[in-house]
């Protein structure tokens, strides 16, 4: 179900990073999903903190069945989520630069 909550409580009040990196849907490599409910608490606990989280929803278009779940941008409103896309992997996914 992706970062736990409190242990990213503890990470935050001990090492006090300038952000946090999360792929919540789809998560590469695991390919897992990160609840709405985890979702929220995340997005809460950062909030507390003053960090900043950058969302990677590189696959968040490619859901195939099932609703689609809510990005931390979403749940945030904007004020403390940076979202990061992407259409390369949708129309040319072989592709490599760099």
């Amino acid at each position: 179900d992706g970062m736990r909550p409190e242990l990213l409580e503890v990470a935050l009040e001990r090492h006090r990073p300038k952000l946090i990196y999360v792929q919540p849907t789809f998560h590469n490599p695991t390919s897992e999903e990160m609840s709405v409910a985890r979702r929220r608490e995340i997005v809460e606990v950062c909030r507390r903190h003053r960090c900043p989280i950058v969302e990677d929803d590189w696959a968040g278009d490619l859901r195939l069945e099932g609703e689609p779940l809510p990005t931390l941008h979403a749940i945030d409103g904007g004020s403390n989520v940076i979202y990061l896309s992407t259409f390369s992997k949708k129309l040319m996914p072989g592709l490599r630069v760099g």
